[in-house]
């Protein structure tokens, strides 16, 4: 019975104390939490994430690669230096390449509209969208 009160004494009893209103941290930092409003881009840590990844994606070059039987086919097409430099007349590749990949790891899609002239692609543009349909018109696919 001396045993178990000396243990009591040093120790204390093992029941968590009944009421606790909040922790004070070290730093002088107070956490805060807030609820999901639905939409994850109005999140900041979201967007910083967001917009890191876009930043280094948007870095890339794009090419244009046909494979004829398994080998790389060289093409004369404009497509490549549309990718890279100019994609259309309002944007630069970079500012291109960071809405696709904004759009894409907002909203888990993105859509890219091809502009032709006379059978020739003439620019890429990305399209902001709230709702997208999907139609079948004389065998095509149209979103």
């Amino acid at each position: 019975m001396q045993l178990r009160n000396m243990f009591q004494s040093v120790f204390g009893n093992k029941e968590p104390p009944k009421t606790i209103t909040s922790y004070k941290m070290l730093n002088d930092y107070m956490p805060t939490f807030t609820p999901f409003s639905g939409d994850m881009y109005d999140n900041d840590v979201v967007r910083t994430c967001i917009d890191a990844i876009a930043r280094n994606g948007a870095k890339l070059k794009g090419r244009h690669i046909r494979r004829v039987n398994g080998e790389i086919n060289k093409t004369q097409s404009n497509i490549e230096w549309l990718l890279q430099i100019r994609p259309n007349q309002y944007m630069n590749s970079y500012d291109f390449l960071y809405k696709i990949i904004s759009q894409l790891k907002s909203n888990n899609n993105a859509f890219v509209y091809k502009h032709t002239d006379r059978g020739v692609i003439t620019g890429f543009y990305p399209l902001n969208f709230s709702q997208v349909e999907c139609v079948e018109y004389m065998g095509e696919m149209y979103v």
